[in-house]
């Protein structure tokens, strides 16, 4: 386990946090989260590079911003101008968004009231089925980018605070994220995030450990959750469990993507229980290469796209009769993953899990719970 902790008590309550240290004692700071994380792990840095010890060491952060809600200082909100920023490709376009809600409500979610996901960019105020408009839409990627502004810019505080320590070629640095917004794609937004699409999939990747590796881009495709724990393993010249689904991608960061691999699975197993948001009543499996992306329900086909020729994934190809070789040959890898990897069309499970609470739950436990108890910091 972790020699130093320092975490939060629930993500997406940025601006009134509720954190614990080593000792389990609770601290109450009104800064913004991932600022006052910074501040800890910098502090942490500063600590471990001084130490004479000499022991090399691993610091960890995980930021909650950019996800919603869009809680954030006020002077982020003013960075970008909403009539500036870009659309993302198809956007926007309000008869899909009104169409992808009353697909969510009516098909997956039986009806209940409570499943169409209000709009992010109308800050949940809208009723289902009434789309956003295009001002919405652009105050919201505004602030959505003021958000990871201030990402960027601790990242570099973090940075900076290597080259103060002398440290920097010699630290390997490894940032990587969850799934982002969807910004309208599809006619989707954050909360409706289990999709094949690439706005749901695509995560940033920067790995820099200048003793090593050169500067470069690569599009070898990493998938991010299973291959991150080998690789550092690898990169610390470390043995690798052999019962893992993930591999190390170090070749890759040494210029070899041979290595690399050829492509990612997808899965959406079937989820049906008291959470109206997060219904999934059809099971999805799927694949994509550097070339294709594939996705299917267990009788029917969804979705191909040509990944080289249409990036923002626009044009369906899925009932072109000219693909349908090419979709037997990806659907026999994917049944031969499944088979290999024991899964099956039937797998499920039930949401929420027996101790998952609400958003607004944990949010009234932090105010007649935590608070009352908690010492306050600047």
């Amino acid at each position: 386990g972790w020699d130093h902790f320092i975490g939060f008590n629930r993500g997406h309550e940025y601006m009134s946090s509720i954190y614990y240290d080593d000792d389990g004692q609770a601290y109450h700071s009104k800064r913004y989260e991932p600022d006052y994380q910074t501040d800890q792990l910098i502090d942490f840095i500063a600590d471990s590079s001084t130490a004479k010890d000499g022991k090399p060491w691993i610091g960890y952060v995980s930021y909650g911003p950019p996800h919603f809600p869009m809680d954030m200082p006020d002077y982020l909100r003013r960075i970008y101008t909403p009539e500036e920023v870009p659309l993302p490709a198809g956007v926007p376009n309000m008869e899909l968004q009104r169409r992808t809600q009353r697909i969510r409500n009516e098909v997956w979610c039986g009806g209940d009231p409570r499943s169409g996901h209000a709009s992010h960019a109308a800050y949940d105020t809208k009723p289902v089925g009434e789309p956003e408009t295009e001002a919405e839409i652009r105050q919201f990627i505004a602030e959505y980018y003021g958000m990871i502004h201030n990402i960027d810019w601790n990242v570099g505080r973090i940075l900076n605070e290597l080259d103060r320590q002398g440290i920097a070629d010699d630290t390997v640095v490894l940032f990587f994220s969850d799934h982002g917004d969807m910004c309208g794609q599809h006619g989707h937004y954050c909360g409706i995030k289990n999709t094949a699409y690439r706005g749901a999939m695509h995560v940033p990747l920067i790995v820099r450990y200048a003793a090593r590796f050169k500067p470069q881009k690569t599009e070898a495709l990493v998938d991010v959750g299973p291959d991150m724990m080998p690789t550092i393993l690898d990169i610390a010249g470390a043995n690798i469990p052999e019962d893992i689904d993930g591999q190390s991608y170090l070749p890759v960061l040494d210029g070899d993507e041979a290595e690399a691999r050829d492509a990612i699975w997808y899965q959406v197993f079937t989820q049906k229980g008291a959470n109206p948001h997060e219904f999934a009543p059809f099971a999805e499996r799927g694949i994509r290469t550097k070339d294709w992306l594939y996705m299917r329900h267990k009788d029917k086909r969804m979705l191909l796209f040509d990944e080289r020729a249409d990036y923002h994934e626009q044009n369906n190809l899925v009932d072109d009769p000219a693909y349908q070789t090419l979709m037997d040959e990806l659907d026999a890898r994917v049944a031969a993953h499944m088979e290999a990897s024991g899964d099956d069309w039937e797998m499920a499970a039930d949401f929420p899990p027996p101790d998952w609470i609400t958003h607004a739950e944990a949010k009234e436990h932090l105010e007649t719970v935590l608070l009352p108890s908690a010492i306050e910091v600047a």
